[in-house]
């Protein structure tokens, strides 16, 4: 078997686009070396040709550094070499390691742990309830909204996200550089204790979820959509019921919010129970998030308005959750189950 011929058409096998390969392209690329080649030959070159390409493109082969033609630096065959070939293999990535910090990093560094202090949740909070106003001050809440800003600032200038390429973006992309990014902002200094980024509080060891959240690409359909939707329901259901079965929360204020993102809409919705141990659904607000820069003024206002609402609320449920006593009587966990319909949800 002619091993130039061989690795000629392997090349060209990894190397063209899929839809420019055909059986006639491969077998041209034989004949044009070798016009008079016989046909077992010819069948034997291009056979091996394909086995080999298909051992490449598959995932098994990617631990192969033959296969893959990539050296990994804890393969077996750079982890044989001699010191210095080691050495030399590694140079590239020792140049790009800084042996130790500025000593005013490290300062800073050991600042932050003495001074730091974890506030203490049996602390209560204050007690707040709904009443049509904003719970923090003016400055807090321009505090928020500049932190939101700057948040949109930094997504604007992603390129990932410009009109060219914004529709191709996966969804992990979509969540990772604009709707994480935009809830930390809007959760940042919550002024209620020690709740996490992410709406989690912790009480007496137990953890509540109060905020749910669904997310599409910027590409969304209306069947995903609508599954959705469903899913932040159910999952909004879950919670509330949950809560309601550890703690005595007050009728007609504790709600559960869920944020369904579809494509570039944000649904802000809310889970609530009545005094007639009720659940209702809330749709409070939609939104267009502004993921490409505009200068559309009522847009942008409506955007942020949506998002310190979020904070509100969720500042609220927190201060009612952190001034309620557990429930530890089955009895009265019982007279506090749902009438609504719910998904199974371990009660620890």
């Amino acid at each position: 078997m002619s091993e130039l011929l061989y690795n000629k058409i392997y090349n060209f096998l990894i190397t063209l686009p899929l839809n420019y390969i055909t059986f006639f392209s491969v077998i041209y690329q034989i004949m044009k070396d070798e016009p008079l080649i016989e046909k077992e030959e010819l069948y034997k070159i291009v056979e091996k040709a394909a086995l080999l390409v298909s051992a490449f493109n598959s995932e098994d082969a990617w631990g192969d550094p033959i296969a893959s033609q990539v050296i990994s630096d804890d393969s077996d065959i750079i982890k044989n070499l001699s010191t210095e070939a080691y050495q030399s293999f590694m140079k590239l990535a020792k140049q790009m390691q800084i042996n130790s910090l500025p000593n005013i990093i490290q300062e800073k560094c050991n600042q932050f742990l003495n001074d730091y202090k974890e506030e203490n949740l049996n602390l209560l909070c204050n007690k707040y309830k709904h009443n049509n106003t904003w719970i923090e001050s003016n400055e807090k809440l321009c505090e928020i909204t500049k932190e939101i800003l700057n948040t949109l600032s930094n997504i604007w200038k992603n390129p990932a996200f410009t009109s060219e390429f914004a529709n191709i973006q996966s969804e992990g992309t979509y969540v990772t550089d604009v709707i994480i990014p935009l809830l930390h902002a809007i959760l940042k200094d919550l002024i209620v204790g020690n709740v996490n980024l992410f709406s989690t509080a912790e009480k007496q060891n137990k953890l509540f979820e109060l905020m749910f959240v669904e997310c599409s690409r910027l590409i969304c359909s209306n069947d995903k959509k609508e599954k959705n939707k469903i899913k932040l329901w159910r999952e909004m259901n879950d919670g509330i019921n949950y809560i309601y079965k550890k703690n005595r929360l007050d009728k007609d204020e504790f709600e559960i919010l869920g944020i369904q993102i579809a494509g570039n809409k944000m649904h802000f919705n809310i889970i609530i129970r009545d005094t007639s141990e009720v659940n209702r659904l809330y749709h409070l607000y939609s939104t267009e998030i502004p993921v490409q820069q505009t200068s559309d003024k009522v847009h942008l206002l409506e955007f942020i308005n949506v998002l310190l609402h979020i904070r509100n609320i969720l500042t609220i449920n927190i201060s009612l959750l952190l001034n309620t006593l557990p429930i530890k009587s089955k009895r009265l966990r019982k007279q506090q189950s749902s009438h609504t319909i719910s998904t199974d949800m371990e009660d620890d």
